[in-house]
């Protein structure tokens, strides 16, 4: 059975931490015939979602999840039927699935051109970077992509995402992991110093270590990008990767 790691901290999910399994109906549109699982990730002490391929096989197996919830899994006081019907309401104010992801906490970009068309040049890593960090924090961004370059999917750390700044492999490599096909990925943030558009010895050696982790895990780490204002640099065009 694949193994599920949480978005969140990169910690690998045990079957018994698995909540659900289930698939969306025609009615989401673009997301019909995917799934999705929930769990609770003993790490972070939290309920998450993620998405899940039409061909990942814990769709086909999602029987085996099909359990009662032991109810020291939920945190919190045992909820009443209030609190059933103001869920209740707050599920019909959700009126598109993109919402619904941003309630569970993996939003989509709210401009569906970047989920339909293949993103082939660096310019088009940095206008989805851009699009959602439009407050302009300092954030970095992993972009997978799938062998067509379509965006599989996206993690945003860093200022006002309650997620830190982390390189380590597992964590830049972890949703490329849940493909079944070629991954591209792609590390992009606005960490540029002042009258220094170049990287540091420490930044070569964070990369030069993804490129090895990606060797071995077998995926293709095409390239990080290091953007500012309407300059950038790239350490593939600096000879890097």
């Amino acid at each position: 059975m694949q193994n599920i790691e949480c978005w969140q901290c990169g910690k690998e999910i045990k079957n018994d931490n698995i909540l659900g399994v289930g698939t969306f109906n025609k009615d989401i549109g673009r997301l019909y015939g995917k799934g999705f699982i929930s769990f609770k990730c003993e790490c972070c002490d939290e309920i998450r979602y993620q998405i899940l391929n039409k061909d990942n096989p814990m769709l086909r197996d999602r029987e085996i999840f099909d359990r009662s919830i032991p109810a020291e899994m939920i945190k919190g006081e045992k909820i009443d039927i209030n609190q059933v019907i103001d869920f209740h309401g707050k599920l019909k104010s959700i009126e598109n699935i993109g919402n619904f992801l941003r309630r569970c906490g993996t939003a989509e970009p709210e401009d569906d051109s970047f989920l339909n068309k293949p993103l082939h040049q660096n310019n088009d890593i940095i206008e989805l970077f851009e699009f959602l960090n439009k407050e302009n924090k300092q954030r970095a961004m992993i972009v997978t992509l799938d062998q067509d370059r379509f965006l599989r999917s996206w993690k945003m750390m860093g200022v006002g995402t309650g997620q830190k700044i982390n390189f380590e492999p597992r964590v830049v490599f972890g949703p490329a992991m849940q493909l079944k096909c070629k991954a591209l990925v792609y590390l992009i943030d606005n960490f540029m110093r002042e009258q220094e558009k170049k990287p540091n010895h420490q930044d070569i050696v964070h990369v030069k270590r993804l490129i090895k982790a990606a060797k071995i895990l077998g995926v293709e780490f095409k390239d990080r990008l290091v953007v500012e204002g309407d300059d950038f640099y790239s350490f593939k065009k600096l000879n890097l990767i």
